[in-house]
């Protein structure tokens, strides 16, 4: 069974850390070297996690897919994301931010948590330039300095506040930067999407995001963006080499695997928390998908 982790919970990584500060049940640094640490339970944390590398390499699952974390990587977990973690011997930075914390600063989280539709989003795990390295690891020092300090400044969680947006955006222009460069590659015979068609794309992976537990059908998320479904599906099509119905069973299908098998919830409720009518409809859909039944899944 998952579980679910708040960052008051996470104060016992101080006895790993070589430097450690936190700001009330705001934010967490922790600096760090961790040796043959696995988790046999995943986990989710209710805010935003980031880790910059420092030496090492460890391999990380998240929302079931592996990845390798190596030297000079920032990883980004967004909130409710399932995460486990396999044999490592790493060290590196450590920064929790909780939601509540996230929600009082002013930046659009959206931009931080929308799901990875791009391919040069798909990885939660970003290698770095030594510049870009560098930058990141300041504004964490940073962050580190203001909690140290908290108890005597009067604008502790002011200036916590600020530097966390400062950091969401320099990594998100990070990002644009090698979308930028991307681009710049693409053979003169290729059509790019242009800006607005591109928002709809991003706007339809937050929509996804947010209602797939409930809605599945395409002329859903269509409605809500006050398009046609069918030229939703070309744009998604277009930009992610996927159709958009594609996407949405991968949402559905990813959480309930995650359920099946670490929520401790049977298959009837499993039915009812992804709201389809009737186990029986449920087991089709996902034996069409997954090519097992539910329960051969879950006995896997």
């Amino acid at each position: 069974m998952e579980e679910n982790i708040r960052i008051s919970d996470i104060a016992s990584i101080r006895e790993h850390s070589s430097m450690f500060s936190r700001m009330e049940d705001d934010y967490i640094f922790s600096r760090g070297t961790f040796n043959d640490l696995s988790t046999d339970v995943p986990a989710r944390f209710n805010g935003l996690t980031m880790y910059l590398c420092r030496s090492g390499k460890a391999r990380l699952e998240v929302n079931m897919a592996e990845y390798e974390i190596a030297p000079k990587s920032l990883t980004i977990i967004n909130p409710g994301q399932l995460v486990s973690c396999g044999q490592m011997d790493i060290n590196g930075d450590t920064l929790f931010i909780s939601i509540d914390f996230l929600k009082d600063i002013n930046i659009d989280l959206n931009a931080v948590t929308s799901p990875p539709l791009l391919k040069n989003h798909i990885s939660p795990v970003m290698p770095l330039s030594d510049n870009e390295f560098d930058l990141i690891a300041r504004y964490f020092e940073l962050l580190h300095s203001n909690a140290v300090n908290n108890t005597t400044q009067l604008y502790a969680r002011n200036i916590g506040r600020t530097l966390i947006a400062a950091t969401i955006y320099q990594i998100l222009q990070f990002v644009d930067s090698r979308r930028a460069e991307e681009n710049a590659l693409v053979g003169s015979g290729t059509t790019t999407l242009s800006t607005r068609r591109m928002s709809y794309v991003h706007e339809f992976g937050r929509l996804v995001h947010k209602y797939f537990r409930k809605e599945r059908s395409v002329a859903f998320y269509a409605d809500k963006l006050f398009i046609s479904p069918k030229y939703l599906s070309l744009l998604v099509k277009e930009a992610t080499g996927r159709s958009a119905a594609n996407w949405i069973d991968e949402y559905v299908i990813m959480e309930a695997k995650n359920m099946l098998r670490f929520s401790g919830r049977n298959i009837q409720q499993v039915t009812y928390d992804l709201n389809f009518p009737n186990q029986s409809s449920f087991g089709k859909y996902f034996k069409h998908l997954t090519g097992m039944s539910p329960t051969q899944y879950q006995r896997s």
